[in-house]
């Protein structure tokens, strides 16, 4: 600012009346820009104040918290040398105004404050700090710079886009970066899109958030546009430009629409008409065909480089068919001959059986998988079984191996491949955890569900181990902390299958789970309280009566009874309480109405069972773990594949 001398600015004719006017104009002009500037360094003071203030209070946060070393280190130094050079870049700018320089450092307070509540509430994960960080930094300089951060913002994810909305919103862009933050909401909860839609009519994005709903979840859209509950909202939807959401609209009044919905691009390329279809579904292998080849299409499109359309409906409704033709018919039809339990495979392909095996695994029997996979292999015995994963473009081969590993049909599979062809599968199954799936410690776990399989062979376990370790250096050079975390779990996993195999004792921080003291299982009067899931089918009513054979002696066990469950209490040695809701019938649901009046019953006493056992299939399990709370400390889930 330049630096005026009042004294230079009175001339010796300063008495003239037109003189002290033009004086005294000066005078306020000059007054105001010292008024001015004093102003605005006193907000850029703030700012810096604000900015010091939330480094102090974050570190404290960050010093209390328990984390993980090296994401500490890593937070530690983004809020001390990161910031203080933050602030020294943003003072030091002298191409930048001071309304932009207060803009700036705004930004990163409101960033420090939204960071740091996100972190000790736990709504944010520790262990992907370092990609938040990165992310920021880089939007920070797209934003103050006036560059595209679209590409930022881009599969960002609820989360860390809200918290850099938040940050930015003092900027013109700031409105805009709220928008996007909302789509980023949407792709991951797209059936919240109407009624946010019809609460924010004027949303800049609007017809990409329809478009979403139809890519994603079609049967939601197809249903609003049957019973549309916002009039200016259907408007928009029946106007919607994109061919495939005007394809959804056709076909949303027809009488078999869930029979088309899966053919939704199809249709909207003319490649299929509703009457193919309709002579399609008459035959269940004909229509699944259908569904698989439109995969087989997608997989081929993303081998290419493409994004196709429609992929998420079409994974789920290979799912709902897989389950519906044949995992149920195989699961019910247990007791009867092969020949019918099995009927409905024989007309199948490769990639077809691939996915009833892929997508049914947490429905399917022992009995069932093993029969599905050995006509899915059958054609690849000259071929070797590599070429079934290379086929089928390697999708979810973890997922494949994991349940051969589970069913103890890996080792036939790995003899069934060349060597070298094996190495170069067991590198690509245990490499790039972090992209390979939205949710890593999943992948984790398909990945330790082989180790048994593993261990047998010496060579393969070296390899194994090898990869482990090699993978595990590779992010730390990247300082990713949530992958190391990841390698680290598999390596304590593969730690803990060595140790069973050879009978030695589990160590290690996995060790701990592995162990559960007596005394953590009773109540505050020294009972043990256990909840036992009976389901109302066939098997679940003979369960409950050989369940029952163990409280026969009524020197141990005194028994109640009432019309939804038994209650059992122990008489001697260590005070048990058990309560087994009866196996009443499927028909209405009676079961699950037991099961839900005696979970309400023991909430009412303030009895928390820390033991939950699940009696029932596999199918079962998804009703039952609605009960695994937080005061359950041990969970029986039994056989049939319950246990998945």
């Amino acid at each position: 600012m330049i630096n005026y001398s009042i004294d230079k600015l009175i001339p010796v004719f300063a008495s003239s009346y037109i003189m002290r006017k033009i004086y005294l104009l000066l005078l306020i002009i000059y007054s105001t820009c010292i008024v001015a500037s004093a102003q605005e360094n006193i907000y850029l003071k703030t700012a810096h104040k604000d900015i010091d203030y939330a480094q102090t209070s974050f570190l404290s946060s960050v010093k209390a918290m328990k984390m993980d070393k090296g994401v500490k280190n890593l937070l530690t130094r983004f809020l001390t040398v990161g910031t203080d050079s933050i602030q020294r870049l943003i003072q030091n700018e002298s191409s930048i105004s001071d309304d932009k320089k207060l803009l700036a450092l705004n930004s990163h307070a409101y960033f420090l404050k939204d960071f740091q509540f996100s972190l000790v509430s736990g709504v944010f994960e520790m262990y992907h700090i370092r990609d938040l960080r990165l992310k920021y930094l880089e939007m920070w300089d797209c934003v103050r710079n006036d560059k595209s951060y679209d590409h930022i913002m881009r599969n960002l994810g609820p989360k860390r886009s809200k918290l850099l909305a938040q940050a930015f919103k003092d900027y013109p862009k700031g409105e805009r970066i709220k928008d996007l933050t909302i789509v980023n909401v949407a792709l991951t909860f797209p059936e919240r899109i109407p009624v946010f839609l019809s609460a924010n009519p004027g949303f800049h994005f609007t017809d990409s958030l329809i478009f979403i709903w139809a890519n994603r979840r079609p049967s939601i859209l197809v249903d609003y546009v049957l019973h549309p509950r916002d009039s200016l909202l259907i408007k928009k939807i029946i106007g919607h430009p994109s061919p495939l959401v005007q394809t959804l609209v056709s076909i949303a009044p027809e009488k078999n629409i869930k029979n088309y919905l899966p053919f939704a691009v199809q249709l909207m390329n003319n490649e299929m008409t509703l009457a193919d279809i309709d002579k399609a579904r008459q035959t269940p292998s004909a229509y699944f065909k259908l569904i698989v080849d439109f995969e087989m299409r997608c997989l081929d499109e993303i081998a290419a480089g493409g994004v196709p359309l429609y992929r998420i409906p079409t994974k789920l409704f290979l799912k709902q068919y897989a389950l519906q033709f044949y995992v149920k018919q195989m699961n019910s039809y247990h007791e009867v001959s092969n020949s019918i339990r099995f009927s409905g495979l024989n007309n199948l392909r490769p990639q077809d059986l691939y996915y009833v095996l892929v997508l049914g695994d947490d429905m399917m029997y022992t009995s069932s998988y093993l029969y599905t996979y050995k006509l899915l292999m059958e054609p690849f015995k000259k071929l070797g079984s590599d070429s079934l994963l290379r086929y089928m473009h390697y999708t979810q081969a973890r997922q494949f191996i994991r349940l051969a590993g589970r069913y103890n049909t890996l080792d036939g599979f790995f003899r069934q491949m060349p060597r070298d062809t094996l190495i170069r599968l067991m590198k690509y199954f245990i490499a790039d955890l972090e992209v390979k799936s939205d949710n890593g410690i999943e992948e984790v776990m398909n990945v330790a569900e082989s180790f048994s399989s593993m261990v047998k062979d010496s060579a393969l376990l070296a390899l194994t181990e090898g990869e482990i370790t090699r993978n595990y250096k590779r992010c730390e050079k990247l300082h990713n902390f949530y992958v190391m975390k990841l390698y680290r779990i598999l390596d304590e996993m593969m730690e803990a299958v060595k140790a069973t195999e050879s009978g030695r004792d589990t160590k290690g921080k996995l060790s701990e789970y592995l162990r559960l003291p007596f005394k953590q299982l009773q109540d505050e009067s020294g009972r043990i309280n256990e909840l036992v899931l009976f389901y109302g089918d066939e098997d679940g009513i003979s369960s409950f009566s050989s369940f029952m054979t163990s409280f026969t002696d009524t020197t141990l066990w005194k028994v109640d009874k009432n019309e939804f469950w038994y209650t059992i209490t122990s008489k001697k040695l260590h005070p048990i309480a058990v309560y087994a809701n009866l196996p009443l019938s499927e028909d209405g649901d009676l079961d699950r109405k037991a099961q839900d009046t005696l979970t309400r019953y023991l909430n009412q006493l303030g009895v928390s069972p820390h033991v939950l056992i699940h009696r029932g299939h596999s199918y079962h399990l998804q009703n039952s773990v609605q009960y695994v709370g937080s005061m359950v400390l041990l969970a029986i889930l039994g056989s049939c594949g319950g246990y998945n």
